[in-house]
């Protein structure tokens, strides 16, 4: 396990909420709601989509486990988007820690 001494980054922790734009048509906008100290392992894989193949950065990331983080999260590293993949708890629900599998947002 990573002592807090590994966990070097900091998160901007946002979630996804509907507002009403000039013509009162729902739109997405994000909200911050915390931030969270974590470990980052970056990896890339190629995405095959409409407008041909692109490469993806997706994080692996450990953290200290926080109730403000969920699969409609999003995380913001250095002015970059991920969002959130997948949750895990490694430490069979005693809510020590979270490994998060995050993607970058395209847009």
């Amino acid at each position: 396990m990573a002592g807090c001494g590994f966990w070097r980054e900091v998160f901007t922790v946002q979630t996804s909420t509907s507002t009403l734009d000039a013509f009162g048509q729902a739109q997405l906008a994000w909200l911050n709601v915390g931030t969270v100290r974590g470990m980052v392992t970056s990896s890339q894989s190629e995405v095959m989509g409409d407008g041909g193949s692109s490469i993806r950065t997706n994080l692996d990331i450990e953290t200290a486990w926080s109730p403000i983080i969920n699969t409609r999260s999003r995380l913001v590293l250095n002015g970059t988007a991920y969002n959130v993949l997948s949750l895990v708890d490694p430490d069979s629900g005693r809510k020590k820690r979270l490994r998060v599998t995050a993607a970058e947002d395209t847009p």
